[in-house]
């Protein structure tokens, strides 16, 4: 079905700008980069590899008891050298839990950063959205104002003719008619009462009829990406560093699954 706004050569009322547009695709990189780090922080092996240490710690001290216990010189060198390996493997554990740590540390600021970056970019995308509602009402105000100027040239030809036929209903009609000013609506005929449109004696309720409208679903259409992103922006919980986390609340004398302790 051909569009309005095609049939008639008129340029659409509502778009999304370029400035919109990268407003919205800088929002929506800075959520993907808090995904990626959650996922990394997930996916960090500190408790493994604090398991694999307090493993290596407990063989190390098993060994060095072994050590203190042997009573020929040949089995000490044997227990000497498994010492040696358990420290060994200490060493290294603890060198890769101090890793994993340190990384998660690290991710742990990232995720913080990110938040920060997702703020600005949900403020930025705020004030994109509020320039161009102010866009939308000088445009309408402005198209409105053509169509008035049409009115008008209506009104005068009706008053011709009423100055002719000197009829008494055209009269009041006419005495009643008003144009609202599309800067400043106050006192003048409202055209909206709610979401339901007043065109002559007839109502229609916009809520409902927009959507069987091409040109009104074409608005929905191109506003859509503004809404979304906007939407994911709010929907967005900052990152909250695992020592500031509250503690899940046990009655005294209770555990978790509500035994006596």
């Amino acid at each position: 079905m051909e569009k309005i706004s095609e049939r008639n050569g008129v340029k659409p009322l509502f778009s999304l700008g370029a400035e919109t547009l990268a407003a919205i695709s800088k929002l929506r990189q800075a959520l993907d980069m808090r995904q990626r780090i959650d996922k990394a922080i997930s996916e960090t092996q500190v408790v493994t590899a604090q398991a694999e240490y307090d493993e290596a710690m407990r063989d190390q001290a098993e060994a060095e008891a072994g050590l203190v216990l042997i009573e020929t010189r040949e089995q000490a060198a044997d227990a000497e050298k498994i010492v040696a390996a358990a420290t060994r493997k200490v060493e290294k554990k603890l060198q890769a839990l101090e890793r994993e740590k340190r990384l998660l540390e690290a991710l742990y600021v990232k995720a913080k950063q990110a938040d920060d970056e997702i703020q600005a970019a949900r403020g930025a995308l705020t004030a994109e959205a509020s320039i161009l509602a102010e866009n939308i009402c000088v445009d309408f105000a402005g198209r409105l104002t053509v169509l008035m100027e049409d009115i008008v040239a209506l009104l005068k030809q009706v008053y011709a003719a009423q100055s002719v036929v000197r009829s008494q209903s055209l009269g009041r009609v006419l005495s009643e008619f008003k144009i609202p000013d599309p800067q400043d609506a106050s006192g003048m005929y409202a055209l909206l009462d709610g979401g339901t449109a007043r065109v002559g004696n007839a109502h229609v309720p916009l809520a409902g009829a927009w959507r069987d409208d091409p040109d009104s679903t074409a608005v929905a259409e191109a506003l859509a990406p503004l809404s979304e992103a906007r939407a994911e922006g709010e929907a967005h919980k900052s990152f909250v560093h695992p020592d500031q986390r509250p503690n899940l609340y046990v009655i005294k004398g209770y555990s978790t699954n509500g035994k006596s302790k």
